[in-house]
């Protein structure tokens, strides 16, 4: 099972747009302006650092689902391997001790005896 990765985000694409305008204002007025307060600055700088900062998120996010799949992958595998081998304990135990033997029972297969025999369908007569 593949997990989704992220795209690029829809933010970063609107704030980078508003960024190069933010760039171009700056550089009509000559300075760097700031659109918030001086307690929580908002600058062409920190926009461009929340965006870089997001895009580094997301490219290790990407990374870690990578490995998240590479790892199901190999349990997948390994669950496969295992059910291999524990059927072929079973009919291990069946060629070993006999089909109908108590130790197949308790490796939890079904005794010969007492499996359900097939009964037939009597069919009804049409009236």
């Amino acid at each position: 099972m593949a997990f989704k990765k992220r795209e690029k985000s829809k933010a970063v694409d609107a704030a980078q747009t508003r960024l190069a305008a933010m760039k171009e204002i700056d550089k009509a007025q000559g300075a760097v302006v700031n659109y918030g307060t001086d307690k929580d600055p908002c600058t062409s700088a920190t926009i461009g650092a929340q965006c870089t900062q997001i895009e580094a998120d997301i490219e290790k996010y990407n990374g870690l689902l990578a490995q998240a799949d590479e790892l199901g992958n190999t349990i997948g595998q390994e669950e496969t391997d295992l059910n291999d081998a524990s059927a072929r304990v079973l009919l291990g135990g069946q060629a070993k001790f006999g089909r109908d033997s108590s130790e197949v029972e308790q490796l939890g297969g079904t005794r010969t005896s007492e499996r359900a025999k097939p009964k037939s369908k009597k069919s009804t007569p049409a009236k």
